[in-house]
């Protein structure tokens, strides 16, 4: 079973919005780092905000896949039963992939935002200066 099979339906909009991520920050970085100038200020702070809120999304997707696997677990347990706690607990193990792994990719991304953040501003100042 894959990883991403693993977080769950959810894990792949995860993923998905992971990518859209990476190719607005590899734009932006392009633009900011080996151009060097920001021609349009506004498109900039845009996807900006763009990569912080679709983090934050990926994060709150986390939390949202996590409780529906524990529910899900929890449910099948009710149905049937006394279980082993092994098997319990490999299925809150299965149930909290999905919360781990949002939080991670929000700590990348976030870290992601205020390099590109911090590199605008300093292209701003430039240009303000100038």
């Amino acid at each position: 079973m894959s990883f991403i099979n693993q977080l769950g339906p959810l894990g792949y909009i995860m993923f998905l919005i992971g990518a859209g991520i990476l190719v607005i920050a590899g734009r932006k970085a392009y633009e900011l780092f080996v151009i060097g100038r920001v021609d349009r200020p506004e498109s900039t702070e845009h996807a900006l905000t763009s990569i912080l809120v679709l983090s934050t999304v990926i994060a709150a997707i986390g939390f949202l896949a996590t409780f529906m696997g524990l529910n899900n677990a929890f449910e099948s347990i009710s149905i049937a039963g006394a279980i082993s706690p092994a098997i319990i607990m490999g299925g809150v193990a299965i149930a909290i992939k999905p919360i781990i792994v949002g939080l991670l990719m929000f700590s990348l991304f976030s870290l992601v935002w205020f390099v590109l953040r911090y590199r605008f501003k300093q292209l701003l100042d430039r240009r303000m200066s100038a």
